[in-house]
């Protein structure tokens, strides 16, 4: 059972512990004291209940209230919680009645479902309300509230998606109220004012048994719609997992078969929320990375998330940084253009992974529009608007092809203009002169040269393949005797060099990207190594993004310095590379090093202590984007559950630790185990193969099926049970 138990003796920290329940049109985000709020599709263009990532106070715009004996009770606070990713439970007891609530969202539709079950152990009579304070996407002072047979109606004409939402007690509503003062049963009648909503059951208990109520609140765009989902059918979302190991290493074993794809799939890409950011927008470089998760288990979400992507790019071959797009009446797609340089690149990245992991390259050949609008002008960094649709239509191999040689940009180190930014957008006053270089960017660039070539005609790879070579001699000139730089600002002071009092001298992603780029062996190996050395603070169990931080007082790169010291990409743990460094060094030998980084930045691994735990605060389920290295009270981790690095921490399990990749139609296994995990049991279904594997040792290297060693698994739609020994 992978579930997770929050005790209602809150023997953790403050912080709330959430849940993300949804599928890709509607969503719910509770917590382990709260109902938290819910949206339909977009959970920050349209919020039914508000959303707050107020640390102290919670998500309180939905309630569930118990009246006994003249007092109301709300139910959540201070009970026990039970999550999984399929649902969650609530039990504990109020006015001696004991009570269990289980909250989920069906795999398909626009509903959210709550059932409460009560028992007692004498006969008395209760009520029980579903409360919320709707906002539909905007002020809650322009919802208008309708009142229907079982619940309330509510809509919006301020609303960003046309709709109603219906909050209904399943069978029949005993109590209807919609003013905030009458619904707060215990609150001074003055004290508060606006819309609210709420719908009762009455329940008489007898003793010794249980008594039901199911309420829902659903969304659609059609109002008979939305008084039908709650009495479809729908199925409770199931249990599934594509891929389960069963290891020596339970916590290890909880993280890949269960918390790391359900935050990758439901935080990050379907519902794109989380209690410290409600986003509800696609980001062109977030979720691409994201999908490249799921490229063994599900790789039709990749290649549908590739065409969405290739067409917010432009005529130039620049993208939107990021975009909502709703429904065309409710204004279709609008999202935002920069300069940042490295956006446009992980769109032929994903593709090159995508068509390796699959061997499916039909998908560039697929035709998809670009947009079509004026460029920034020398006064704009970026530009909030609603473009056009462009009449050209271009096979995604084009698209990509366009992002790559609009990227090709170089100044006088050789090195890759870095624009208005890269990765780091913190970085954003680098470049701004129009001279200033990454050393980050050309080497991911080298990257996708190196795996897009193979993808392209005759000429183009061997125009990509001489480019490739050019680069990687600029980037091996900015080696700094143990490390490689991070970049050159516009006038040539380099970032990320080892001198008295300079901030930045070393900086992470520089060093795994010379590992994934392919730069020297004997330099990479260096480089690594001091990267673990000067960034590793194993007292705090972090790893920071860089080191010195940036001070204000010194090199002017940007709005990183509006961070103190410490903070986020200011020298905290910016988990996302530190997962790039564990990788950089499984993939290059340094085994040791490369398990114990990962087990550091494992809650699960890590909350097993409880000092930590309690300095970290946040889920033990879940990584959370940014850990502060500066001097801190207990428990202010922030960026819990919505953060790209679940989906590489996903990928450092499965492909480096397990070792797990398909390739060229086949499954191949190169892991890297320790004996604290072995033995080791994979079991996965790949392209309609089902494939069992048993590693009896950590060092085991040859592959045996049916006692004769085979070089690789082929995906040929049967069964197979190999041992790696």
């Amino acid at each position: 059972d992978d579930g997770i138990v929050i005790p209602k003796d809150q023997k953790k920290p403050y912080l709330p512990w959430s849940l993300v329940l949804c599928n890709a049109a509607f969503g719910t985000m509770v917590s382990d004291k709260s109902l938290g709020f819910t949206w339909a599709v977009n959970a920050h263009e349209n919020a039914i209940t508000p959303w707050h990532n107020d640390t102290a106070l919670d998500n309180r715009g939905e309630l569930l209230i118990l009246c006994a004996d003249g007092k109301s009770y709300d139910l959540l606070r201070g009970a026990t919680a039970d999550f999984t990713p399929q649902r969650a439970v609530w039990r504990g007891k109020a006015a001696d009645v004991a009570f269990r609530v289980q909250v989920y969202v069906p795999e398909k539709g626009a509903c959210k479902r709550c059932r409460v079950e009560l028992t007692c152990d004498a006969a008395r009579d209760v009520q029980l309300f579903y409360y919320l304070e709707p906002t539909l996407g905007g002020d809650s002072a322009f919802v208008h509230v309708e009142r229907q047979a079982d619940g309330l109606l509510l809509s919006s004409p301020a609303a960003a998606v046309r709709g109603r939402a219906y909050l209904c007690a399943v069978g029949g509503a005993d109590a209807v109220m919609t003013d905030r003062a009458s619904c707060l049963f215990d609150e001074p009648k003055n004290a508060h004012a606006g819309v609210a909503a709420a719908v009762g059951k009455n329940i008489r208990l007898t003793a010794g048994e249980t008594a039901c109520a199911e309420f829902a609140l659903s969304f659609a765009a059609q109002e008979k719609a939305a008084l039908m989902l709650p009495y479809l059918p729908l199925r409770e979302p199931q249990p599934t997992a594509a891929l389960r190991v069963h290891s020596a290493d339970p916590q290890f074993d909880r993280m890949v078969n269960t918390w790391l794809p359900w935050q990758a799939r439901k935080c990050r890409f379907e519902g794109r929320t989380g209690f410290y950011q409600c986003g509800g927008a696609w980001g062109f470089r977030d979720q691409l990375q994201d999908a490249s998760a799921f490229l063994l288990t599900d790789p039709a979400l990749a290649r549908r998330h590739l065409l969405r992507c290739a067409a917010v790019q432009f005529e130039q071959g620049d993208v939107l940084h990021w975009w909502h797009r709703l429904p065309p009446q409710d204004g279709g797609l609008r999202g935002v253009r920069t300069r940042y340089r490295d956006d446009l690149l992980w769109l032929p990245w994903l593709a090159a992974e995508y068509v390796r992991a699959t061997d499916d390259r039909s998908v560039l050949d697929v035709p998809v529009p670009y947009l079509a609008a004026e460029p920034l002008t020398d006064n704009e960094t970026e530009r909030y608007f609603a473009p056009a649709q462009s009449t050209l239509r271009e096979p995604l191999r084009a698209h990509c092809i366009r992002a790559i040689d609009c990227s090709m940009q170089t100044g006088a180190h050789g090195l890759v203009l870095i624009g208005g930014g890269d990765w780091n957008d913190g970085f954003n006053r680098v470049g701004i002169g129009g001279k200033g270089e990454s050393v980050w960017l050309t080497l991911f660039l080298c990257i996708v040269l190196e795996r897009f070539a193979p993808l392209c005609d005759d000429a183009t790879a061997q125009r990509y393949a001489k480019q490739r070579e050019a680069l990687l001699r600029a980037a091996e000139d900015a080696w700094d005797g143990d490390h490689y730089l991070r970049a050159y600002l516009d006038d040539g002071t380099p970032l990320g060099k080892t001198e008295p009092d300079a901030e930045c001298q070393i900086d992470s992603i520089a060093q795994s990207f010379a590992a994934f780029a392919g730069l020297r062996a004997e330099r990479v190996r260096t480089a690594l190594r001091t990267a673990a050395e000067r960034l590793t603070d194993r007292e705090k169990g972090i790893v920071k993004l860089l080191d010195p931080p940036f001070t204000g007082n010194g090199k002017q790169a940007g709005y990183i310095t509006a961070y103190p010291p410490g903070i986020r990409e200011n020298g905290g743990q910016y988990t996302h590379a530190a997962v790039w460094l564990c990788m950089a060094m499984l993939q290059n030998g340094m085994l040791r090093e490369g398990l114990e980084l990962f087990r550091m930045l494992d809650p699960a691994h890590f909350c097993e202590d409880a000092a930590r735990c309690a300095r970290y605060g946040a889920e033990p389920y879940a990584l959370a984007g940014d850990i502060p290295a500066a001097e801190r009270p207990i428990a202010c981790t922030g960026w819990s559950l919505y953060t790209g690095s679940a989906a590489w921490m996903y990928r450092a399990a499965t492909e480096l630790i397990l070792g797990v990749r398909c390739e060229n139609g086949a499954l191949h296994l190169r892991p890297h185990l320790d004996a604290k995990m072995a033995p080791v049991t994979l079991e996965m279904q790949v392209k309609q193969t089902k494939i069992r594997v048993r590693i009896d040792k950590a060092d085991g290297k040859e592959l045996y099926e049916n006692g004769k060693i085979i070089k690789a698994i082929q995906l040929d739609g049967g069964t197979h049970s190999v041992i790696l020994r």
